[in-house]
């Protein structure tokens, strides 16, 4: 059986680790868009630090594929699916046929959309050549444009090299559906303290100079040499050109089993599956990743497993202080600790945890990650150590018997 893997983020690298295990019949070719490696996507926040060198961020290097006998075909991107003909198409015009196709393309920065977005000096950060792009442009006085978790994490790390930074958002609140108004109030406070400016309910209207001399926004302008887009994450598919249903999201529609259609299965941020409630979503972030490309590749092989259904869930560094959140802020608000020792926790009126965000330390944060995924309810008023004291063993996917 051939294999093609589009893509080499987390959705990519955990399927083809999958198949290596359990597909020892299968032939697989895996497709990169990009000219090296398998990396993790959150290192590059460390790289721009200068806390880890660019050799270390391979978790694994060009030369890996073909000693594990995969085709590797990297710094090429598909334009076309011909799913008639069972073939992917790349930039190149080379033709790559398979029997079972999976789409881990994940996602990209969405575009500004205002006059200068293209002059020198504007980048995002969504692959290993951004940020050397951005390291070698060395710029001084930066708009981050966009205050989701991206952007946060980056005006704090711009910020903590020495740029003086200014972070631009059209929400009246930075993180908007990320973490509680309490969490962020305390995320503010940080980026204030350590010299961050923050807009809110601004809107950025153009990028002056070429290169980059200022962005003019709907309420002033603002001096920089260096605009960073981070203003959200469009999904990667603009290849498969309608051949799939795609949902509101925007992401491939895959059922349970993340198949999109007979041959042809999207894991990762490209992909649109139900969350663990059952509702339609697209938690672009790495567990969900590394969970559906190993199901995908499972279910390629012929393994019928369900996927349970993604939970989201972030982690954020600003200033040296770690901020954590999984699931949803829904329900009841139980809160735990004050200051930046603050633990909040979500809870339906039936007893059942939906959410958790911890600020600081957060040793309980798996165990309210397995308490959301297992379904567990505390009866009467909720305390987190009784719900603690129902856990007995983390849930995990069932893997086939080799």
């Amino acid at each position: 059986m051939r294999i093609v893997i589009l893509g080499n983020g987390f959705a990519g690298a955990s399927a083809l680790e999958t198949i290596l295990q359990h597909g020892a019949a299968a032939h697989v070719t895996l497709i990169s868009g990009e000219d090296h490696g398998f990396y993790s996507p959150a290192s590059l926040f460390a790289y721009l630090e200068g806390r880890v060198s660019r050799s270390n961020l391979f978790l694994r290097d060009k030369g890996a594929y073909a000693e594990a006998g995969i085709q590797a075909i990297f710094g090429k991107k598909a334009v076309r699916l011909d799913a008639a003909q069972k073939a992917v198409h790349l930039e190149d015009g080379t033709r790559v046929p398979y029997d079972r196709l999976l789409i881990a393309t994940g996602a990209g920065t969405a575009p500004l959309g205002v006059p200068g977005e293209a002059h020198r000096g504007v980048f995002k950060l969504d692959t290993l050549a951004d940020a050397e792009a951005i390291l070698a442009h060395r710029g001084h006085r930066v708009v981050v444009a966009g205050a989701g978790r991206i952007g946060v994490e980056l005006a704090a790390v711009l910020r903590e090299k020495g740029a003086e930074v200014t972070l631009v958002e059209v929400a009246p609140t930075i993180l908007p559906g990320v973490f509680d108004p309490e969490i962020v109030r305390l995320i503010l406070d940080r980026l204030w303290k350590h010299g961050v400016q923050v807009y809110l309910e601004e809107r950025i209207v153009e990028v002056s100079g070429n290169p980059v001399e200022g962005v003019r926004t709907d309420r002033r302008t603002i001096p920089c040499d260096t605009v960073i887009v981070a203003i959200g994450r469009r999904p990667n598919v603009g290849f498969v050109d309608g051949r799939f249903r795609l949902g509101e999201t925007g992401g491939i529609w895959v059922d349970e089993h993340l198949r999109a259609s007979e041959d042809v299965y999207a894991a990762g941020d490209c992909a649109e599956t139900a969350d663990f409630l059952g509702r339609r979503a697209l938690n672009a972030v790495i567990p969900k990743a590394v969970e559906t490309g190993h199901l995908a590749a499972l279910n390629m092989l012929g393994y019928p497993i369900p996927y349970q259904g993604s939970i989201n869930a972030n982690v954020l560094i600003v200033f040296g202080r770690a901020f954590f959140s999984i699931g949803l802020m829904e329900g009841e608000k139980v809160r735990k600790g004050v200051g930046d020792r603050l633990h909040l926790f979500y809870v339906l009126p039936e007893g059942r945890l939906v959410g958790a965000q911890f600020a600081g330390e957060f040793p309980e944060a798996a165990q309210a990650l397995s308490a959301i995924r297992r379904e567990i309810r505390v009866a009467g008023e909720f305390r987190f150590d009784a719900l603690r004291r129902r856990l007995l063993l983390p849930a995990v996917y069932p893997s086939p018997p080799r």
